[in-house]
């Protein structure tokens, strides 16, 4: 056929549409994988549909998470939390959200228009950042728990700080790599 144009589909995916030229498919897979790899063509940034301490999210059509560890959710929060807080992902049930493990949630760990992140372990969401993961009284405020009881390694070339007393569990290690301090006030 002379004079015919190239067809060039629409390729959606994670609700983002992109190009690919169709006679790519067939023999590059470049232009595909770069689009599947590109971290700007999906995301899991939800917004919280739900209240204060029962957070929901959806995901976009034709995405459909399941609970498996390390189902990942960046959430930003609608309502502040006032203390324990759940989430339902996608109507699959509701979830503790928990912080360092499975500490509960106290007021305000997650502050109405904060984006936070929230990892699934097999059980619950961890909060992984965010607001909760330190400041609280509208940032003013750091509180941290007195004892330490898992093994930690502090970031190389970096410093961390702690107020006290605090007090290591029989059987756990504190490694302060050489360059970096660790400080209890």
């Amino acid at each position: 056929m002379s004079g015919s144009t190239a067809i060039t589909p629409s390729v959606t995916f994670g609700g983002q549409v992109g190009s690919i030229s169709l006679g790519l498919l067939d023999t590059n897979f470049t232009q595909i994988t770069a689009f599947l790899n590109n971290p700007n063509n999906y995301t899991n940034y939800l917004v919280d549909t739900g209240a204060a301490n029962s957070y929901v999210v959806t995901f976009p059509t034709g995405l459909t998470p399941t609970y498996t560890a390390g189902l990942a959710v960046v959430m930003k929060v609608t309502n502040s939390n006032t203390g324990a807080s759940q989430i339902n992902v996608n109507s699959l049930g509701l979830k503790n959200i928990t912080k360092q493990g499975t500490t509960a949630l106290a007021a305000g760990d997650m502050p109405a228009n904060s984006v936070v992140l929230l990892v699934y372990d097999g059980t619950q969401f961890q909060l992984s950042s965010g607001a909760g993961s330190g400041a609280v009284a509208g940032g003013v405020i750091f509180e941290n728990f007195t004892s330490i009881t898992s093994n930690y390694t502090i970031t190389t070339n970096k410093n961390a700080h702690s107020v006290g007393p605090i007090t290591i569990a029989s059987g756990v290690a504190l490694t302060v790599p050489s360059g970096s301090r660790y400080v209890v006030l």
